[in-house]
C-alpha cells in the first residue's frame, strides 16, 4: 500500500504518482483537491473511488478530498462501508474472497487544520465519529489505518 498526501497532484496529473505505484495494490492520497463534481484521473490497473468536499464546506477553492485507487482485480471486492457528510474520512472492506483469511478493513481520514480558512468547521466532530466507525470495522476484521493529521490535533 501506497499513501501519500498529495497537496492537489491528482488535479494537475498522475504520471508521477503512476511511478510511485508499481508494485503496489493500494494506493491512498489524502488531500485531492478534486472540486465537487470532479473525477479522480485514471491510473492504469487501477480503479479508483473517491471522496471529494462538498462545495458548501468550502469558503475557498477546493481542499482536502480523499481518493483510494485498488488493482482492477481487487475492485471488485471493495465495498463503501461508512464515511461522514465531510467527507474527511472513509471506511473501506476489501473482502477475504481475494484470499485473506479475514476482510480487511481500511481506514482512511484526513481532517484539516482546525484553523482552516478553506473549510468550514463541520468537522470537529469528527474524531468522536471516526472513533465510533475505525470500533466498529476492527471488531469485524483486520484494520489498516492511514490518517493524515496536523501536528497538534488528535484526541
Amino acid at each position: 500500500m501506497l499513501a501519500l498526501n498529495v497537496r492537489g497532484q491528482l488535479s494537475r496529473g498522475v504520471a508521477e504518482l503512476a511511478q510511485a505505484a508499481a508494485g503496489q495494490d493500494v494506493l491512498v492520497f489524502t488531500e485531492t483537491w478534486l472540486g465537487e463534481g470532479q473525477q479522480a484521473p485514471d491510473i492504469a490497473g487501477f480503479r479508483a473511488v473517491q471522496y471529494n468536499r462538498p462545495r458548501a464546506l468550502l469558503s475557498g477553492q477546493a481542499r482536502g478530498g480523499l481518493a483510494c485507487y485498488f488493482r482492477n482485480e481487487l475492485f471488485a471486492h471493495v465495498t463503501h462501508i461508512s464515511g461522514d457528510a465531510t467527507n474527511s474520512f472513509a471506511v473501506l472492506k476489501v473482502s477475504k474472497d481475494v484470499g485473506f483469511d479475514q476482510d480487511l478493513y481500511l481506514v482512511v481520514c484526513y481532517v484539516p487544520p482546525m484553523q482552516s480558512n478553506s473549510i468550514s468547521m463541520a468537522t470537529r466532530g469528527i474524531w468522536a465519529q471516526l472513533q465510533q466507525n475505525v470500533t466498529s470495522a476492527i471488531v469485524d476484521g483486520l484494520c489498516c489505518v492511514w490518517a493524515t493529521l496536523t501536528p497538534g490535533q488528535g484526541t
